[in-house]
């Protein structure tokens, strides 16, 4: 599957006619029917996995996972209009996050993890509110295993919270609570 029929080989097409159906906004070319199909599911069954996997990947740890999981580079734009289909679906949910520099950035959930997902988050603001700063390698510690990818993970929690105001950097490995929250919650 391609973006454009010029990514297309003529290896690749057998004699076969190229098909090209929009998809999100985004033409997407396959060498023949057959194929459009075969790829469309694998992606969307590749996202399901790679959300299932973690509790959190942002799109290029989502491609990056996907590749891994089929076997092959995915043009980045397919991987975008198949999970804004998959977002529009309600089987991945987007979150927001707010990086050291105060950038807003997007991760993505499965369906599968959302639950424990937002879990971790009230879990970890409390947890912020009682010691009034934590490491991102406390998060993983306490939610994650030593696997590849958890310190990520973690801080995608820190992330999430401090865009919602509930946590500001004191460096990109900690967090502390916000000073005017304080009175706030009493």
């Amino acid at each position: 599957m391609a973006s454009s029929a010029a990514q297309l080989t003529c290896s690749a097409l057998n004699g076969d006619q190229a098909v090209c159906e929009n998809f999100g906004g985004l033409r997407i070319w396959a060498p023949n029917d057959v194929v459009y199909r075969e790829g469309l599911e694998e992606l969307k069954i590749g996202i399901e996995t790679a959300l299932d996997e973690h509790s959190s990947l942002d799109k290029a740890g989502l491609l990056f996972m996907l590749g891994e999981l089929i076997g092959e580079r995915i043009d980045k734009n397919v991987v975008g209009a198949i999970l804004g289909a998959e977002l529009r679906c309600g089987r991945v949910e987007e979150v927001l996050c707010a990086s050291l520099s105060n950038k807003v950035f997007r991760i993505y959930v499965g369906v599968s993890v959302r639950e424990r997902f937002h879990d971790r988050i009230r879990a970890s603001t409390e947890l912020l509110r009682a010691k009034r700063h934590i490491k991102v390698s406390e998060l993983r510690d306490l939610f994650f295993t030593q696997a590849p990818g958890t310190w990520t993970q973690a801080s995608h929690l820190l992330a999430h919270m401090v865009f919602h105001g509930t946590a500001v950097y004191v460096d990109k490995y900690k967090a502390a609570w916000p000073t005017g929250l304080e009175n706030a919650f009493r």
